[in-house]
């Protein structure tokens, strides 16, 4: 009964696999945001001179 809530019986290697994308995905998730401050902070420092 508890095995069929999931979807697939038996299909951990998909949910493991999905851990490490979601991983790897919120990782670039916030070098991105990190990138894009960079990327507004020195862009206001050059137009405001």
């Amino acid at each position: 009964m508890a095995d069929e809530v999931g979807g697939h019986v038996g299909d951990d290697g998909a949910a493991v696999e999905h851990a490490a994308t979601y991983e790897r995905f919120m990782g670039m998730l916030k070098w991105g945001v990190v990138a894009i401050a960079i990327l507004l902070i020195l862009m206001a420092l050059f137009l405001v001179r």
